[in-house]
C-alpha cells in the first residue's frame, strides 16, 4: 500500500476479507458502489466513488454518479453507513481524489447547518456548469425528499409516532405536508433556518435546534450588555451569508445597537482584489467600531480575520464568539455530566449544539412516557407541548404554543470558553424570560397556538 506522503508498507489479505468486501459492495443499494475494508493493524476503508474522500480531507461524501454529481438520498446514505460503521477503521482512502484520506474516521459526523448551505449551493452551481436544466436539478431534489417523507410514513405505519430528522430545511415541506394531520411529532434537532418557524409553521413539527434568529438576539444582547453598541460587518458572497447578516441586523435594531459599516468580502489571494479579500483594508472605515460581526458560512475567510484588522476589536459571529446551542466548556447546570456520558458513548468527540438538540428531543419523549404513564400518542404530545424540561443549560427549556420553537438559553462561546449565556441579565420580557430570544409571539407570523 502507498499513502498519500510516499510511504508504502506490504500486508497480507486473507481471502475471506476479500470476500467480506465483495458482499459489502453487494449489501447497499446503489448498482457498482464498492467498499473494500482492510483489517489489519487499526483498519483502513477503501472506496469507489459511492464514498468518496472530499477534497478538504475531513469530510466523506456520497453521491449516486461523481461524474454527473447526483446525490443519494438520505435513505440510501443512512443504509451504506449502517453497513460499514460496525467495521474497525481509522482511516478512509479515496478513489477520485489524489491523496484523500479521511482520518478518524470510526465517527461519521454531520456538517454544520452554514457548511451543508455552502455545498449545496456549490453542487447546484456545478451541476448547472455540467449543464442540467431546472427540471434535472429538480427531479434530483424532489427524489431526496420524496425519499424522506417515504420513509418516515412506513416507520409510522409499524406505530412509530416521534421522530428525530437531521436534514436540510428544505426537506421539511415536502415531509410536513406528507404526514400532515398524522399522529407524528418531527424533532428538528439540526435546521435553524427562520422560514421553517414563520412560513412553514407546521404543527407536526418541534424545532428543538435553535433558530437564526434566537441566535442572533443572543449575540446582540450581549455585545449591547458591554456597551459594543457599533457594528462592522463583513458579508460573505453566500446566500446563507446574507441570511445571517439581515438575521443580526434585525437583531441590532431590536436591542439598540448599530451597524456603523457594512463590507462585502471575497474569498482569496488575488492581489487584484485585495479591497475585498485583505482583513486590514475592509476594516479601515472612517467611523470607529466596538466590535468586528462576520457572516462566513464557509468558514474560508473568517479565519483570517482575527488579529488582521486595524483596530484592535472584538471578533463576533462565525468566528471567535459564537452563539451556539451548546458547548463542551459549559460547566454549570448538571453539564459536566452530560458531557461525560456523551464522550463514553462517542469515543470521546465533543458535545455539539445538533447533538444536544437530539439528546433532548429523546429525553422530552421519554419524560412524556414517564409522566404521563401513558401509551397514548396524544396525550405524549401534549405533554411534550406543555411541559417544562431541564436541559442543563439553567433555565428550563418548554415549547412555544405559537411556532413551537423550543425556549432555551443560548451560550456565547470562544472556542475553549463560554463566555456568557443569554438571555443577559437586564434583558426582561413581560411573561417569559426566554421570549426575548427569537420570535415573540405578536411578532411571530405563525399561530399553532390558536
Amino acid at each position: 500500500m502507498i499513502y498519500g506522503d510516499g510511504t508504502s508498507s506490504r500486508d497480507y489479505t486473507h481471502v475471506d476479507d476479500i470476500a467480506h468486501a465483495l458482499q459489502l459492495g453487494l449489501e447497499g443499494d446503489v448498482p457498482g458502489g464498492t467498499v473494500l475494508h482492510w483489517p489489519t493493524g487499526r483498519g483502513a476503508l477503501l472506496t469507489g466513488d459511492v464514498i468518496q474522500v472530499v477534497m478538504d480531507r475531513r469530510w466523506v461524501s456520497f453521491m449516486y454518479s461523481y461524474p454527473n454529481y447526483i446525490p443519494l438520498s438520505a435513505a440510501s446514505v443512512r443504509q451504506i453507513v449502517d453497513v460499514v460503521r460496525p467495521l474497525p477503521f481509522d482511516r478512509i482512502y479515496g478513489a477520485l481524489n489524489d491523496g484523500g484520506v479521511f482520518v478518524n474516521a470510526e465517527q461519521f459526523r454531520c456538517a454544520t447547518p452554514e457548511r451543508h448551505k455552502f455545498h449545496h449551493e456549490r453542487w447546484v452551481t456545478r451541476v448547472r456548469e455540467l449543464g442540467a436544466g431546472d427540471r434535472d436539478l429538480t427531479a434530483a431534489l424532489e427524489r431526496m425528499k420524496f425519499d424522506r417523507a417515504a420513509t418516515l410514513q412506513a416507520l409510522e405505519e409499524r406505530n412509530i409516532h416521534f421522530f428525530v430528522v437531521d436534514a436540510p430545511a428544505e426537506a421539511f415541506g415536502p415531509l410536513a405536508a406528507a404526514l400532515r394531520g398524522r399522529d407524528v411529532l418531527l424533532f428538528n434537532a439540526t435546521a435553524e433556518e427562520d422560514s421553517l418557524r414563520r412560513d412553514l409553521c407546521a404543527p407536526e413539527l418541534v424545532h428543538t435546534f435553535p433558530s437564526l434568529a434566537m441566535r442572533m438576539d443572543a449575540l446582540a444582547q450581549y455585545l449591547v450588555s458591554r456597551k459594543w453598541r457599533d457594528i462592522l460587518v463583513l458579508e460573505g458572497p453566500l446566500a446563507a451569508d446574507a441570511v445571517m447578516t439581515a438575521a443580526f441586523e434585525r437583531s441590532t435594531n431590536k436591542f439598540g445597537a448599530r451597524i456603523v459599516a457594512r463590507r462585502r468580502f471575497k474569498p482569496g489571494n488575488d492581489p487584484r482584489e485585495r479591497d475585498q479579500n485583505n482583513p486590514r483594508m475592509l476594516s479601515a472605515t472612517n467611523r470607529d467600531y466596538d466590535a468586528v460581526f462576520i457572516a462566513d458560512g464557509a468558514f474560508d475567510f473568517a479565519r483570517q480575520v482575527p488579529y488582521r484588522i486595524v483596530r484592535p476589536r472584538p471578533v463576533v459571529g462565525s468566528i471567535d464568539l459564537e452563539p451556539v446551542a451548546w458547548h463542551w466548556t459549559w460547566e454549570h447546570n448538571g453539564a459536566p455530566q452530560v458531557h461525560s456520558r456523551f464522550g463514553a458513548r462517542a469515543s470521546g468527540r465533543h458535545m455539539e449544539g445538533t447533538d444536544w438538540a437530539t439528546w433532548i428531543a429523546v429525553r422530552m419523549v421519554v419524560q412524556a412516557a414517564l409522566r404521563t404513564r401513558s401509551m397514548d400518542f396524544r396525550a405524549q404530545r401534549d405533554f411534550i407541548l406543555a411541559g417544562a424540561f431541564d436541559g442543563n443549560k439553567g433555565l428550563t427549556v418548554s415549547v412555544r404554543p405559537w411556532d413551537h420553537q423550543l425556549r432555551q438559553a443560548i451560550l456565547l462561546a470562544s472556542p475553549y470558553a463560554v463566555v456568557a449565556s443569554a438571555p443577559v441579565e437586564g434583558f426582561l420580557h413581560r411573561i417569559h424570560e426566554l421570549d426575548t430570544l427569537g420570535d415573540d409571539e405578536p411578532d411571530s407570523p405563525c399561530r399553532l397556538g390558536k
